[in-house]
């Protein structure tokens, strides 16, 4: 786990600093479907879909290959998300609901009403950022 903000330089940052600190993995098994894994980590889910762009360009700086060599996946579905290079993996929260239902759970405590807390799931967009390309 590494910390920083939620902003594309901090992912980066963040990258950067995970790659270059740790020593190179061995190279991929060729002739089967698994790979070898090394000490790199060989996943990132960054706090949001800005930091995970900032992870994929410090990956690219340390020539690995998003989606190939490490999968990357972000939250929130930007509308960039969909457009990247490679395209990012993400996790899209219903969040016009999680308003509508916020307001709903409102209204009705005011007005006297229980309430239950209710979830509502969210959706995982599969990109090549997580699949490879």
């Amino acid at each position: 786990m590494t910390q920083g903000n939620a902003e594309v330089g901090q992912g980066t940052t963040a990258g950067l600093r995970r790659y270059s600190t740790r020593p190179a993995a061995p190279p991929r098994a060729t002739h089967c479907s698994t790979s070898v894994r090394g000490p790199r980590p060989t996943a990132v889910f960054a706090v949001n879909d800005t930091a995970a762009i900032g992870v994929i360009g410090a990956l690219r700086e340390h020539g690995l290959r998003p989606g190939d060599d490490v999968a990357v996946m972000g939250s929130n579905d930007i509308p960039v998300a969909a457009d990247m290079p490679v395209p990012l993996s993400t996790v899209r929260s219903p969040v016009s609901e999680m308003g509508r239902q916020a307001m709903c759970l409102l209204i009705d405590r005011l007005q006297g009403r229980q309430v239950r807390s209710k979830r509502l799931r969210p959706r995982l967009i599969a990109r090549a950022s997580t699949l490879g390309e």
